[in-house]
């Protein structure tokens, strides 16, 4: 566990500062109006910055860094995986029905109280059926506004209510959740009360686990009938969130079923991520500025898209022969897009591709500032040709001829990257190419690239930043 307060740091600063004075030396060239100054900006300075202990909690069965920065100020609890409990004897089994589970929950709780007034984050990872428990551990943090759930099991009864249990939430993230709905369970699914700011919502893979009695926490705990209950998707509720602007939504419903509903039901929405693209959710599709799906779930080639005028931001992660036609049209559709993403597979003659699907996708978008592309080499390809499923890293490939935008963000592998031809575009003002591979900015790279005339280049390790000069 790491604790970094500044406060304590410039406190201990300038009491050091401080016992200077003492010095016989030191007070001679002291100027005593300018250590006031000082004194008095170190006061204001501790006053302004107000530092939180533990901005973030977490809870996991793994030991891992949940955060980036070493040095931020987080509270780390780890719990052993529930799983290991399977394989205790019987009479460890017997030992263990005597346990008290709230005497454990309850000693966790103590553990946080000191510290639940400065937390603003809490996410629970891999928790398991421990979670339905745990999940008590976030009630009364008045100022929690992140809550993240990752594999874990709670009732459904304090989904229901996380509006009223933590009313200050602004961004909640449940990826992989199972909710338990008991028998006496009488909340609706339409009847979900969420925080009345929050903003952003993750609903990733979470399913509804219908009455299950729970009237033995060791039977729910470590018994395989739980494990075995059928789980059912969670769809979207019909609720209003005035404050809702970003949804992330997956689920193994290929219909998205109560999606539509929901963004008609939200139409501040302002940025969609989902899993599959259907055609009837454009219907619902009338402040969406930033959209992204995975794929298309039908092909459909002649529909006429309506004008989608909010959009202006579109990322496609997977692309394949099959909906060419379909992107080209949709995309179309999108008159004020200014950013597009598409993530796609390589294959032998890719250029058949720039040409045949990437440039007249382009060539229509008048307001298009930035083409990000991701070309991945690794993807199996679906053709009935063969030679399509052998990767050609020594093909080069002309992008120069892409119409309207400024800015190429490019991922793939270093030989194509090598070999790329786009210096001679009339358009490109910036590109930005980078791979994972272990070999990238070799001297080779660096003399071909300089070499470009009107074309200035930064290396890194895996990246290429260059600006056309003129």
């Amino acid at each position: 566990m790491y604790i970094y307060s500044l406060d304590i740091a410039l406190g201990y600063r300038f009491e050091l500062y401080e016992y200077k004075i003492v010095i016989k030396e030191f007070q001679v060239n002291l100027d005593i109006g300018s250590f006031k100054e000082v004194s008095l900006i170190s006061r204001l300075v501790r006053e302004k910055l107000k530092p939180l202990l533990f901005e973030n909690i977490a809870l996991s069965a793994h030991d891992f860094n949940f955060v980036k920065n070493n040095r931020s100020k987080d509270f780390f609890i780890h719990l052993f995986n529930t799983q290991l409990c399977s394989l205790v004897t019987i009479e460890a089994k017997t030992l263990r029905k005597n346990l008290c589970i709230d005497d454990g929950v309850k000693d966790i709780e103590h553990s946080l109280n000191g510290i639940k007034k400065f937390t603003k984050s809490i996410y629970f990872e891999d928790l398991r059926r421990s979670g339905f428990y745990l999940f008590r551990l976030v009630y009364n943090i008045d100022i929690l506004t992140v809550l993240k759930l990752r594999s874990c099991v709670i009732q459904f009864n304090e989904i229901s209510k996380i509006g009223e249990i933590i009313p200050n939430l602004k961004r909640i993230e449940l990826d992989n959740v199972y909710f338990v709905k008991s028998p006496s369970g009488n909340n609706s699914h339409d009847e979900l009360a969420f925080p009345t700011n929050l903003y952003h919502l993750e609903i990733i893979f979470c399913k509804i686990i219908y009455n299950v009695e729970l009237s033995d926490p060791y039977e729910f705990l470590f018994n395989n009938e739980f494990a075995e209950a059928n789980r059912f998707n969670f769809p979207l509720p019909k609720v209003h969130i005035p404050s809702l602007k970003d949804l992330v939504y997956y689920t193994d419903d290929k219909e998205n079923t109560g999606l539509l509903k929901f963004i008609e039901t939200n139409p501040n929405l302002e940025s969609l991520n989902i899993g599959s693209f259907d055609y009837t959710l454009i219907n619902g599709f009338s402040n969406i500025k930033n959209l992204e799906f995975n794929y298309l779930t039908i092909s459909n080639t002649g529909y006429s898209f309506p004008p989608l005028k909010s959009t202006i931001n579109l990322k496609i992660n997977i692309i394949d022969f099959e909906y060419y036609e379909d992107v080209k049209i949709f995309c179309s559709s999108c008159l004020n897009l200014e950013y597009l993403y598409f993530k796609m597979s390589k294959h032998e003659n890719f250029q058949t591709s720039i040409e045949g699907f990437i440039e007249p996708t382009l060539f229509n978008l008048f307001k298009l500032k930035t083409f990000e592309l991701v070309i991945n080499s690794n993807w199996y390809i679906s053709s009935d040709d063969e030679s399509q499923t052998n990767v050609n890293n020594e093909e080069s490939i002309d992008i120069s001829k892409l119409s309207n935008i400024e800015t190429l963000i490019l991922e793939t592998d270093a030989s194509t990257i090598l070999n790329l031809k786009f210096a001679n575009s009339k358009t490109l003002k910036k590109v930005i190419f980078s791979s994972s591979d272990d070999e990238f900015i070799t001297q080779e790279f660096k003399n071909k690239y300089n070499s470009y005339k009107n074309w200035k280049f930064k290396f890194f390790e895996h990246s290429i930043k260059g600006y056309k000069l003129n």
